[in-house]
């Protein structure tokens, strides 16, 4: 409809048809997919488009819709139209939280006229964040509406049950991941969550304490979860990495929240843990973890010595393709691998995730295409950009992150980078030269603390015709963070090499 097809991300999209087959997915699996379109606050998509519709005022954030402009809700009742049909809960969120806390009245009439509008019109109910504390007002919630609570200074959980409301349990810090906002937490702490956590439990410091929690049998309590905010993604943390720390953070929730009332084969945290790390690591139809299979701590290891045998152990042989061919390469290397723009090497293995650390000798040739590739996988790139001189590049997610490093056409040398759950490291020529930076557009500064890059490992080379020319020797990834001084050991074979 091209009435709202402006409003979509730039950058990522679903159609109906997704949409259908993501919740035909889901539902198979006894899950429920609740839409939410975030109003009044929150809608910066709107108006950026629309000033006018806009809250304008000195305290205002450019996303607050101004309620009491007359085309507001009109276009906020369309939108829902054009796409409740196409999701299948009877429930939906209208979001209402962190709006202008001097529009309490104004806001409370919204809320409970959009109950109205989808009771009447598609007999579905809402939901909406705990707001209530913060939009000051006489008029009375619908008491029909139900409540997400996320913070203790927009709602309060124990006045809301009073009031006849449905509640759930997402109490930030403790059940919220934002990964890198610098203002949440980075990775949910488990341990925190399976000792003192529950449900009913909304201050985990102060647990009976009447005025802060519920009671595990009040009927109005649905239940907890986990919020997750992906507020700084593709630009400071990819979806490998935020596949780890969801999936990890669910371990712990799902024991919390569907493991039942006994408590007779309740275990201790440190036994528990080991046991929902091996469920996590082998659930199938995964997608999205890059932790291959390895018999030690050599993941893959290519001397070319042997063809593209892999001398790790773990038989992830590779196969020259496109003319990919094996030479003398002289100079202290014996035999490596030689490429050409349409020429790559194929692997086994798609990726590794951290912790890892890839390793490489390169003699790159003194004519490259722009973004000549060396490594490519689904998630990635690693390149030579020619922008203004042949520096290597790290592609994660369609962004690019320059390392500095600048490899000198005809010439060996060793390129390294490894990453652990804190950064990414890169070496060169053996020695630790930089860290991968990434911009955070909240705080308008480059941070180099945690950008974790995914290794990619499908090519040497790229399938797609935009390898580098050059050879590549040595190649070898390890399942663990490696450091400064075993990039020695890593390259010493060819140590006499070194320019």
């Amino acid at each position: 409809n091209p009435e709202y097809s402006m409003y979509a991300s730039n950058d990522t999209s679903y159609t109906k048809q997704d949409m259908r087959e993501f919740q035909d997915f889901i539902k198979a699996r006894g899950l429920d997919l609740i839409p939410e379109i975030d109003t009044p606050a929150h809608s910066l998509c709107f108006t950026k488009f629309h000033p006018n519709w806009s809250i304008q005022n000195d305290t205002a954030r450019g996303d607050w819709l101004d309620l009491g402009n007359p085309e507001v809700q009109p276009f906020l009742e369309g939108l829902w139209t054009e796409f409740i049909d196409w999701f299948d809960s009877r429930e939906v969120s209208i979001g209402a939280d962190e709006y202008d806390p001097t529009k309490g009245d104004l806001a409370r009439k919204f809320i409970n006229s959009m109950h109205d509008y989808f009771a009447t019109n598609f007999n579905r109910s809402i939901r909406m964040w705990g707001s209530d504390v913060r939009l000051q007002g006489s008029i009375e919630i619908n008491q029909n509406i139900h409540t997400d609570h996320w913070d203790w200074t927009y709602s309060s959980p124990v006045d809301l049950v009073k009031r006849g409301h449905k509640v759930s349990n997402l109490n930030a810090p403790d059940s919220y991941l934002v990964p890198r906002t610098l203002s949440y937490e980075d990775f949910i702490d488990s341990r925190k969550i399976y000792n003192l956590w529950e449900p009913w439990v909304f201050d985990i410091f102060d647990k009976t304490n009447t005025s802060r929690n519920l009671s595990p049998n009040e009927p109005l309590l649905t239940g907890g979860g986990l919020g997750n905010w992906n507020d700084f993604l593709s630009e400071s943390v990819t979806r490998v990495e935020l596949f780890d720390r969801v999936s990890r953070a669910l371990d712990v929730f799902g024991e919390k929240l569907w493991a039942g009332a006994k408590n007779s084969d309740h275990i201790s945290y440190d036994k528990w843990a080991p046991l929902a790390k091996k469920l996590r690591e082998n659930i199938p139809g995964i997608t999205l973890r890059r932790r291959p299979q390895t018999k030690g701590q050599f993941v893959m290891s290519y001397d070319f010595e042997n063809g593209v045998t892999d001398a790790s152990g773990n038989a992830y042989d590779a196969k020259l393709q496109n003319g990919a061919t094996i030479v003398e390469a002289g100079e202290g290397h014996g035999r490596a691998a030689q490429l050409t723009p349409d020429s790559y090497i194929s692997t086994p293995v798609d990726a590794i995730s951290y912790p890892y650390a890839v390793a490489m000798w390169i003699k790159p040739s003194g004519d490259q295409q722009p973004n000549a590739v060396i490594l490519e996988s689904e998630d990635g790139r690693v390149l030579i950009s020619n922008n203004t001189s042949p520096t290597v590049i790290f592609e994660q997610d369609g962004n690019q992150y320059n390392t500095q490093v600048i490899l000198p056409p005809g010439q060996w040398s060793h390129l390294a980078f490894s990453a652990d759950t804190q950064q990414t490291t890169v070496f060169f020529n053996m020695r630790r030269v930089a860290t991968v930076q990434y911009y955070n557009p909240r705080w308008d500064v480059l941070a180099n603390s945690t950008m974790l890059v995914t290794a990619p490992l499908s090519t040497i080379g790229s399938a797609k015709g935009n390898s580098m020319s050059g050879l590549v020797d040595g190649f070898v990834v390890l399942d663990r963070a490696s450091y400064g001084g075993e990039m020695a050991f890593l390259g010493k074979r060819y140590a006499d090499a070194l320019p």
